[in-house]
């Protein structure tokens, strides 16, 4: 089963950060995905790997180069920077994917990675129920 992420990764437009991992678009999962731990598996893997090939496209254009501009600083031909950034099935090896965030100034995160558990917890928990408001008298 094909999860699609979220309408926020359409092409064209950009997640308000690739790093984040918010819990908005998870609250909007059918309960068929968020209570089987497989699913939930795919989808955040999904979710995450269009969200680095969005960075790549972001990082060349945030850079001011061209496709063509970005394949000779690599010495890669054209077509490879294409296809790594519109073919989500392209395996890019984890060095292309830092010397191309590179080649346009950008560190890649290296934060701490969460495991799907810890992601799934925070962002099913139940909410809290709202604050309840004290009643206010007239009395003046």
């Amino acid at each position: 089963m094909f999860l699609s992420p979220p309408a926020e990764f359409s092409r064209g437009e950009t997640p308000k950060e690739e790093s984040e991992m918010s819990c908005d678009h998870i609250h909007k999962l059918p309960p068929e995905i968020l209570n089987d731990p497989e699913s939930f598996r795919i989808y955040l893997t999904e979710y995450t790997l269009l969200g680095m090939q969005l960075a790549l496209e972001k990082a060349r254009r945030e850079a001011g180069f061209t496709e063509q501009e970005l394949a000779q600083k690599l010495h890669w031909k054209v077509s490879k920077v294409k296809r790594y950034e519109r073919d989500v099935g392209t395996h890019i090896t984890l060095r292309s994917y830092v010397r191309w965030l590179a080649a346009c100034g950008v560190v890649p995160p290296q934060g701490d990675p969460a495991s799907i558990q810890q992601i799934h917890d925070t962002c099913c928990q139940e909410s809290p129920p709202p604050p309840v408001l004290a009643e206010t008298r007239g009395d003046s």
